[in-house]
């Protein structure tokens, strides 16, 4: 809950112990929960024009005076793959998940550079890879 006063524990079982001759180990009840990159990267190809986004890089204008985006360098896609493959670009961001508590949250996510930049950042275009609670929770 977003108000300290209104937050209660879940008591709930996280783990099950088992005895070891040494100690007692923890393995936990659920999984780390993450959603398949495979199938959040068929759900972008199933965008209408997100395939040919991808593939703008071939026509885009370049300047050698200078380099504002990964985009515009003209060595970055060079590869002789390029027409195939994808090239991500991973993040961590930290951010409140709620207005009145410090509670923070961690987002590591990727984006393909194979898109312009203003489609790049746009939500609908992001790979989540992982949420991660604050150092402190």
């Amino acid at each position: 809950h977003p108000m300290s006063k209104m937050k209660q524990p879940c008591n709930q079982q996280l783990a099950k112990e088992v005895p070891t001759k040494e100690r007692t180990l923890y393995h936990p009840l659920l999984t780390y929960p993450t959603i398949s990159i495979k199938h959040q990267l068929k759900l972008l190809y199933s965008q209408p024009g997100f395939k040919a986004s991808c593939r703008k890089w071939v026509n885009r204008n370049i300047n050698d005076n200078y380099l504002a985006d990964i985009y515009n360098d003209k060595d970055f896609f060079t590869s002789k793959h390029a027409d195939t493959h994808l090239e991500l670009m991973i993040n961590l961001d930290w951010f409140s998940s709620f207005q009145n508590s410090i509670y923070s949250t961690g987002a590591i996510y990727a984006v393909i550079c194979n898109l312009p930049c203003e489609l790049r950042f746009k939500p609908q275009n992001i790979i989540t890879l992982a949420l991660l609670p604050g150092p402190k929770e």
